[in-house]
C-alpha cells in the first residue's frame, strides 16, 4: 500500500491465520486421550463482505488499520490546523473552546450563532452520522478511502501518474498530523496552554 514502510513492531499487520485440527479423542476407557492433529492452515483473505455496517471479515485485519489510519489522519490534520486557527483569531486555545461555548453560548469565530449548543450536537450527530453511514455502503476498498467526485472538485487524481504521489503525500501529512495532535494534548494537560500561548512563551 502507499506508504507502508513495514514498521510494525507488533505484527499487527500480520495475516490473520486460522488453525484446523482434527477432533481430540474421545474414549472414556483411556486414561490419556489423544489431542486431534494439526490438519491445515487457513489464511483470512482480507476481502470486504456486502455487510455494510461490518464489511471486513477481519476486525485487526491489515486493510482495515490502513483504513483507520487515513480516516484518523484526515481528522487530526483539520483539527491540527483548526487548534492554531481558531487560537490565532480567537485567543481560545482548543482545549478551552468548549468552556466558552457552555458559558457565552454558540459561536464560530467569536460570532455567535443562531442554535443553541444542543441543537448544534444533534446537527453534528445526523450529518456525521449519514457521512459515515454512506462511507461504510461503499465496499470498493479503494473508493472507501478515495472517493473522488465531490471531494476531488479540483480533479487532482485524474491524472494517474499523480495520484500515487499525492496518496503518499497524504498518509505522511496525516501521520505527522497524529503525531503534531498527540503534543498538542500532551502540553495541554501538563501547561495548560494552546500550541501559539506555549511558543510565544519562549520569547518572554
Amino acid at each position: 500500500m502507499v506508504g507502508d514502510r513495514g514498521f510494525d513492531p507488533l505484527g499487527l499487520g500480520k495475516p490473520t491465520e486460522y488453525l484446523q485440527y482434527d477432533f481430540d479423542s474421545l474414549d472414556q476407557n483411556l486414561a490419556k486421550n489423544d489431542v486431534g492433529e494439526l490438519l491445515g492452515v487457513i489464511t483470512d483473505s482480507g476481502e470486504l463482505q456486502p455487510t455494510p455496517l461490518q464489511p471486513y471479515t477481519e476486525v485487526f485485519g491489515l486493510q482495515r488499520f490502513r483504513e483507520c489510519e487515513l480516516i484518523h489522519g484526515r481528522w487530526a490534520m483539520l483539527g491540527t490546523l483548526g487548534a492554531i486557527a481558531v487560537e490565532a483569531l480567537t485567543g481560545v486555545a482548543w482545549q478551552d473552546a468548549g468552556k466558552v461555548e457552555l458559558v457565552e453560548g454558540s459561536s464560530y469565530l467569536g460570532q455567535p450563532l443562531p442554535f443553541s449548543l444542543t441543537t448544534l450536537i444533534w446537527i453534528e450527530v445526523i450529518v456525521i452520522g449519514y457521512i459515515e453511514y454512506q462511507r461504510n455502503a461503499e465496499l470498493d476498498p479503494v473508493k472507501r478511502l478515495y472517493p473522488g467526485g465531490y471531494f476531488d472538485p479540483l480533479g487532482l487524481a485524474s491524472d494517474p501518474g499523480k495520484l500515487e504521489n499525492l496518496q503518499l503525500a497524504e498518509i505522511k501529512h496525516a501521520r505527522l498530523a497524529m503525531v503534531a495532535f498527540l503534543i498538542f494534548g500532551i502540553q495541554a494537560a501538563f501547561t495548560g496552554k494552546g500550541p501559539i500561548s506555549f511558543v510565544a512563551t519562549f520569547n518572554q
